[in-house]
């Protein structure tokens, strides 16, 4: 691609075309980034360069072009532009015009108007700039919000301070109750779940009533829509309708329910009980919240307008910002499995999650405690065994055939972290958003410690224990993977990792963690693998190995522009199978002790298991991690050496962070 100006006139033709190295970017602000005048919207399709201009290498796609890095969305070219509403004003004055010092740092509104870019129309008026445009006076830079300045809040957890000299604004939009506000047209992704943030000081009173037709006093909602269809939220999905009734969802199932999440409704501790909350108001008291809505599949690839309407009290406020599309936890990359043809390796491709079943519509008639489905045929195919499944918590990939995930990725940073939960769920149920018949989904009776395999969460609950509606979200069986009971020393390298990565993240530091299986662990009393509860009841596969690789970040916020050759990524793959200790006579794990930074002594089945660089996870595996970041900067901290069998890698390791 060659990047974009707004004016070619800011470029003349002899620097356009003078390096030496790359093809130089024209236009610089409106659109800056997100490739807009050559989009098939911009109007200049058929002026996109077809060659290299004087065999000078054209600019990579994975560039970002944009003038202020706070203006940035969420990729070189963002899902939706200026979803994060950071690019409606300025840059600092003496950027662009040194000699008009009248104008104050990210004060001048883009081009003299006051419209917030991109988002062109306000409370369904049907107008457009300053006659019914979202107005840049909605916009409150973070440090304006009364509840994340405060000491220890919000801001703080996300290590910002905005006293700083070098303090970059990060602008929200405020929308009160009767508020309405739509982005103009843009081409919906070809996947990837809507999410958006929201901060909401004082959520709706609950008057116990569910939504009557007309919101009644107390009564609060945030409705998404694209082009005229309503996004409902999936927190009804595969739920009791008895459940659905108890937490209030009778009457209508909209994105957001502003009021607050409630586990007193619930009777007893079940987190698919708790999922049909998923909607409601819970750590958007505090900070940004992230919510989800799934996009029908026939709206792919359609060009499309994006509405948010606010029905609430109007002297309540609710605050609005990151607007995108797929998941923050896949930032960095959807892994890519391989996808082998025995018969010809050169057709091997690798192959990212999808979830390729639309989600059916509410109220739709169908059965109980299921995921909607009926007969195999409403069964996804292509994707069945890297099926795609997005939460605000983490992002995984299920296998059907497995009946265990494929892996799960999510982020890590300070504003995740809280008290340990004071109760924990009993039951590991079914997770009621995967698109198979109900009786092939494990749930909680599927692993016995019997078995001398444990329910291991592959999203760390102590990741995620800031409320309850996101530390019960861990509990679903979509999240667990069978792994050794008993453990050598009472201790794992797992385990260790672990706590390593919350203190990181407690530091202020910002972890990508993907965590998943490889491999079928033998059966080796009745020959062949693995499965649980046993071999003539073969529920779910017992993975041979476990890995988890980890690409650490300075502090939250940092985007693919932001990695660099010293970034920080690892891995590490252990072991999954039993061996009986003749002490005690118990089967247990094969991990020989807590120390993860080090490879292991000795081989296991023939196999070096311990810490490597993430070039080494992909060999074993074959998956592609952390795809997104330029594939320069990929190469040298996916292959750095990160320690050796004969020297520890911990002083390796430590030193980088």
């Amino acid at each position: 691609m060659t990047a974009i100006y707004d004016r070619l006139g800011e470029l003349d033709i002899a620097n356009l075309l003078g390096s030496a190295t790359a093809a130089l970017p024209w236009f610089n602000r409106e659109g800056s980034g997100q490739g807009w005048g050559y989009s098939v919207l911009g109007g200049s399709k058929a002026r996109r360069p077809n060659t290299n201009v004087n065999n000078v290498p054209k600019v990579p796609v994975s560039w970002d072009n944009t003038l202020q890095a706070r203006s940035r969305g969420d990729f070189a070219v963002p899902t939706l532009f200026n979803g994060n509403f950071d690019a409606s004003f300025e840059p600092p004055a003496a950027t662009l015009n040194p000699l008009n010092s009248s104008l104050q740092r990210n004060q001048a509104p883009i081009f003299g108007s006051t419209a917030v870019a991109g988002w062109s129309f306000r409370n369904n008026t049907g107008l457009t700039w300053e006659d019914g445009a979202a107005s840049t006076q909605s916009l409150v830079d973070w440090k304006d919000i009364p509840t994340f300045a405060a000491p220890g809040g919000y801001l703080s957890k996300l290590g910002i301070d905005s006293t700083a000299a070098d303090y970059q604004p990060n602008y929200a939009i405020e929308l009160n109750g009767g508020d309405s506000i739509t982005h103009n047209r843009f081409l919906v992704p070809d996947w990837g779940a809507l999410r958006f943030d929201l901060h909401v000081p004082d959520p709706a009173i609950d008057d116990n009533t569910g939504y009557p037709s007309v919101p009644v006093l107390g009564t609060g909602t945030v409705k998404v829509y694209i082009n005229d269809t309503e996004l409902k939220t999936s927190a009804y999905q595969g739920v009791f309708p008895s459940i659905r009734s108890q937490n209030k969802l009778t009457f209508d199932y909209p994105a957001v329910d502003l009021r607050k999440f409630d586990s007193t409704l619930l009777s007893g501790i079940n987190p698919a009980q708790f999922e049909a909350q998923s909607n409601k108001i819970d750590f958007a008291t505090e900070g940004f919240q992230t919510f989800q809505v799934d996009i029908p599949n026939y709206l792919r690839g359609q060009v499309a307008t994006l509405r948010f309407e606010v029905e609430f009290e109007a002297s309540k406020t609710v605050y609005l910002d990151n607007v995108f599309f797929k998941s923050e936890h896949l930032l960095f990359g959807n892994p890519q499995s391989l996808i082998a043809d025995p018969s010809d390796p050169s057709n091997n491709f690798h192959q990212e999650a999808r979830k390729s079943q639309d989600t059916p519509p509410p109220n739709s008639g169908l059965p109980g405690n299921s995921p909607e489905i009926l007969n195999p045929s409403q069964e996804p195919n292509t994707f069945r065994n890297n099926y795609l499944i997005e939460r605000p918590q983490y992002s995984l990939s299920y296998n059907d055939e497995l009946k265990t995930l494929n892996w799960v990725s999510y982020k890590l940073n300070k504003s995740w972290l809280g008290a340990p939960q004071s109760v924990t769920p009993k039951t590991y149920p079914r997770d009621p958003r995967l698109p198979f018949l109900t009786n092939n989904i494990i749930d909680d009776g599927d692993i016995k410690n019997t078995s001398s395999y444990s329910k291991g969460h592959m999203t760390t609950r102590s990741h995620r224990d800031r409320t309850k509606q996101d530390y019960f979200s861990t509990f679903l069986s979509s999240d667990i993977l069978p792994q050794p009971l008993n453990k050598p020393n009472n201790t794992d390298r797992w385990t260790e990792l672990e706590k390593y990565l919350r203190v990181q993240a407690d530091l202020g530091k910002e972890v990508y963690i993907v965590s998943g299986r490889d491999g079928k662990a033998p059966d080796t009393v009745n020959g062949g693998d693995l499965w649980l509860p046993s071999n003539t009841n073969q529920r779910l596969s017992v993975p041979n190995s476990v890995w988890k690789v980890v690409l650490i970040l300075d502090r939250p916020g940092m985007g693919i522009a932001d990695v660099n050759q010293n970034t920080l990524a690892f891995g590490i793959h252990l072991p999954n199978t039993l061996v009986l200790d003749p002490i005690t006579n118990q089967l247990i794990g094969r991990d020989p002790d807590k120390f993860w930074e080090r490879d292991f002594p000795t081989l296991i089945d023939g196999v070096q298991y311990g810490l490597f660089n993430i070039d080494e996870i992909e060999s074993r595996t074959g998956y592609n991690f952390f795809s997104n970041i330029p594939e320069d900067i990929q190469n040298i901290i996916e292959s750095r050496d990160v320690g050796s069998q004969t020297s520890p890698a911990v002083d390796t390791i430590r030193a980088k962070i």
